[in-house]
């Protein structure tokens, strides 16, 4: 009741700072039966693209929080980029264990996918998702995971 605002006009966001505190504070990551570690012929957006575009029709595909981190505050891209997916369709063929530059999880929690942004074809993780992910990680992500916030509760304001 202190956080929200319930009211004849609505629903109004009273502390957005306190409310992203209690989600960060509550995080659990998602539950993932099976990674796969690929090889993709090149480690970039554009082969991923590829990789999200074929897999089973029934399959949902997201970039982690961590991988969108770029998307949302200034960093470096990832050598290595993390996807979530419901299915893992016919990805054997690029499996590598020692020089992989991809990691898929597979996961069915559907929170991975809630607030999706799609860009340049590709689905990335929501900023929140992003920021959540982030928080968990070591120092460097951990201060990232501060710029996804501020530009969180900025355009909250």
């Amino acid at each position: 009741e202190l956080l929200i605002l319930k009211g004849a006009q609505g629903i109004a966001l009273l502390q957005p700072e306190k409310l992203l505190q209690s989600l960060q504070d509550g995080y659990r990551p998602p539950k993932v039966s099976t990674v796969m570690r690929l090889k993709l012929p090149r480690a970039s957006l554009e082969a991923l693209k590829k990789l999200v575009e074929a897999p089973p029709a029934s399959a949902r595909w997201i970039l982690s929080g961590e991988s969108s981190a770029q998307r949302y505050a200034v960093t470096t891209p990832a050598e290595v980029f993390t996807v979530y997916a419901t299915g893992l369709g016919p990805l054997a063929q690029y499996e590598d264990e020692r020089f992989y530059n991809v990691i898929v999880k597979e996961a069915a929690d559907s929170f991975p996918y809630f607030d999706a942004r799609t860009d340049a074809g590709l689905p990335w993780s929501s900023p929140v998702q992003c920021c959540l992910e982030l928080s968990l990680l070591d120092k460097r992500e951990r201060a990232l995971a501060g710029e996804v916030a501020k530009s969180i509760l900025a355009k909250l304001k």
